[in-house]
């Protein structure tokens, strides 16, 4: 009885083994006899390509397409779809551009220009960029096509920005992006050169701007600019010297002429009304600097029956400046509750708001 029981045992394991080498063997397995790259041959209309964010225009075209590539499907033996990664090669480096499951892609300006600066280029530099496709499944048995070569300059997609130098970074004047945090960077929509940022300032420092990062040869100084601000917290006629309370402050450096320039220190409020189409994202920026507490001041071309507001935020309409918190303004040029209403003479004005006295005051500049 035990032997039969031991017999029956026996057999019954020895099924399930089978059956389950059975079912193994019926997994599919990759033959690398079959295997096949992705087939990948792409003619370029131009022998160089420079690359750039913006046309002649200004307008941004970094989302526009740069090629349109396709290849034929990698052959694994199987019913299955592999993974494809479009991937730029330069000397030993290779960065991927885009993964995708489709066998054509859509590269954009954008992607490219990434793509060769991940690869180890340079912003604004010139490089010979091998292109390939790579296939895999599930990240395992990679193939890769043939490549294809091209001559690329990049942009730098970084801001436009100006870089403060002092004190506080040593005197640090680099050509790379350490102290990333001392970079003011170009806002658009303003009608003259405009670089701002929030900056972490220290009473006592002293500091310059440069206009390229590594170079004194163009500077932002106490020489060639017109300091507005809060508390009077900027001394010096070569250095500027930060008197103020140590703590972040928002630091503005607008380009008036060739070697000119004004700094504002504070925060500040935006000008928006019927001149630039009551605040829409591309109208014209009117910056309205603080220039000590609760008065904020601008130098702004005016037109005859112009309305406006100022707001603190760009497109939030709770918080804000209206003709109710001036009602002590007695300039002719300025009245209204509500809307603030502009009846001078077309020009350019400088205006003061004083929230502390409720009054608007101007003065024709030009």
């Amino acid at each position: 009885m035990k032997y039969g029981y031991k017999l029956m045992m026996l057999l019954l394991g020895s099924t399930m083994m089978f059956s389950a080498c059975s079912e193994d063997n019926s997994f599919p397995r990759l033959d690398p006899e079959v295997a096949v790259q992705p087939g990948f041959d792409h003619t370029f209309d131009q022998s160089e390509y420079v690359l750039t964010k913006v046309d002649e225009s200004g307008e941004v075209i970094e989302d526009n397409t740069w090629q349109e590539l396709s290849w034929d499907a990698a052959q694994y033996g199987l019913e299955v779809v592999p993974g494809y990664k479009v991937q730029v090669v330069v000397e030993d480096q290779m960065a991927t551009v885009l993964e995708t499951a489709e066998t054509s892609a859509a590269i954009s300006i954008k992607q490219i220009n990434n793509g060769v600066l991940a690869a180890g280029v340079a912003p604004e530099a010139t490089a010979n960029v091998t292109i390939k496709i790579q296939s895999d499944l599930a990240g395992q048995r990679v193939l890769f096509s043939e490549e294809v070569t091209t001559v690329i300059t990049t942009y730098n997609p970084e801001p436009p920005h100006i870089f403060k130098v002092g004190s506080e970074n040593g005197w640090n004047n680099p050509d790379a992006d350490d102290f990333a945090y001392m970079k003011l960077y170009e806002q658009e929509g303003h009608e003259d050169k405009l670089f701002e940022n929030t900056i972490k300032m220290k009473n006592g420092e002293e500091f310059k701007f440069v206009l390229v990062d590594g170079s004194w040869d163009a500077q932002v100084n106490g020489g060639n600019t017109t300091v507005y601000a809060a508390f009077n917290s900027i001394s010096g006629d070569d250095n500027f010297k930060y008197t103020g309370e140590s703590g972040d402050q928002l630091l503005t450096v607008e380009f008036v002429a060739e070697n000119e320039y004004k700094m504002f220190v504070g925060s500040r409020v935006y000008m928006v009304g019927s001149a630039n189409d009551w605040n829409k994202p591309e109208a014209e920026r009117r910056n309205v600097m603080e220039i000590e507490d609760g008065v904020y001041k601008i130098t702004q071309k005016m037109t005859k029956g112009e309305q406006f507001k100022l707001v603190y935020t760009l497109g939030d309409w709770n918080d804000q400046l209206n003709g109710s918190n001036f009602s002590n303004t007695t300039d002719p040029n300025f009245s209204g509750d509500d809307n603030i209403s502009f009846s001078g003479n077309d020009g350019v004005y400088e205006i003061t708001f004083d929230t502390n006295e409720g009054t608007i005051t101007s003065t024709l500049v030009d």
